[in-house]
């Protein structure tokens, strides 16, 4: 009875993101394809600014207003609203997140380095509701940025809390980001090509049946050029950088080096932008959004834990140097 709840309450659940889909392909003529990974980015920055101001639950009630998009849909088309998510992007998606959500039902978080912060910091979340702080002692690193955390509790809260739904909510977010290569493509040898290196980095990069991150890095600075490349060749440059921007935002704030590989990226995705007008305003985008958010999570961990950049996987240019000069001539 269990397993069947939680597979309706998973259908409920991408039923409201399709709402969201289908606002942003029909709103702002996303490809559907690019649509799941800037979607829960986009979710993923907005649950960090709650989280920042303490109102995480009523930001994530608004958030389920996904499926009131996809009801209005459907009382101005009927069924024929939903067509646009026959296509094969989205089938491929749903067909990945099927097979996660079967591989990954029932399992258990296994490894020290999960254990160690990635699982404890989602676990606090979803159990207190609210950001880690000194009254909780279980959260060693407590430097360490809480995206991927926050996406965790967002879809462990519509399906139901347990390992196996943790490890499923990264899965989706990671074959999001790997979908996004798929909007590249044009041909299928190149959709196979580009399958076979998402593949690649599940198994080397530890992206998929995991609470790491350091792989889910590479798909997110990835989903955030191939957004950047096909609105550029669909002949909307202009609106490259803006949706590009959550995924380099999201990124900045998955983990502390995250930072300097989204200022990267968002580099390349200027580079990209052909409209030399708006190259200001590209630049805020691409660079002042990750850059924001990972200023505010400094500014948090300040204030809630005085001694807490002094860690040594700190981004802080003390905590950097302190690293440098106490290192050996052999190290």
């Amino acid at each position: 009875m269990s397993s069947v709840l939680t597979l309706a309450r998973t259908g409920l659940f991408f039923l409201c993101m399709a709402g969201w889909w289908l606002w942003l392909h029909r709103r702002w003529e996303l490809p559907l394809a690019l649509a799941p990974a800037v979607s829960f980015c986009s979710i993923g920055c907005v649950l960090y600014l709650a989280a920042l101001l303490n109102v995480l639950w009523p930001v994530q009630v608004l958030l389920a207003g996904g499926l009131a998009l996809l009801a209005r849909e459907l009382f101005r088309g009927r069924l024929t609203a939903l067509r646009p998510l026959t296509c094969p992007a989205v089938a491929v998606y749903a067909a990945g997140c099927g097979w996660t959500v079967l591989l990954l039902r029932g399992a258990l978080v296994q490894g020290h380095d999960n254990f160690a912060h990635w699982a404890i910091m989602a676990k606090s979340l979803i159990t207190n509701g609210q950001l880690p702080n000194v009254a909780n002692t279980a959260v060693e690193y407590v430097d360490y940025p809480p995206a991927a955390a926050l996406w965790i509790k967002f879809v462990c809260n519509a399906v139901g809390f347990s390992d196996g739904t943790m490890l499923m909510a990264q899965g989706f977010l990671a074959l999001a980001c790997a979908l996004a290569l798929g909007a590249l493509c044009r041909t299928a040898p190149q959709a196979l090509a580009a399958g076979g290196f998402c593949l690649l980095v599940f198994a080397l990069g530890g992206a998929y049946g995991t609470l790491m991150v350091d792989g889910l890095l590479t798909l997110l600075a990835l989903a955030a050029l191939a957004t950047a490349l096909r609105l550029r060749r669909d002949g909307r440059a202009a609106r490259a950088v803006l949706f590009a921007a959550p995924i380099l935002g999201f990124l900045a704030i998955t983990k502390n080096s995250g930072v300097f590989l989204a200022v990267m990226t968002g580099a390349l995705v200027l580079a990209l932008d052909g409209a030399k007008g708006s190259r200001l305003r590209g630049a805020a985008a691409a660079w002042g959004l990750p850059v924001l958010l990972w200023y505010l999570w400094g500014r948090h961990v300040r204030l809630v834990y005085p001694a807490g950049m002094e860690s040594k996987h700190a981004v802080d240019a003390s905590a950097y140097l302190e690293n440098l000069t106490g290192k050996t001539g052999e190290e």
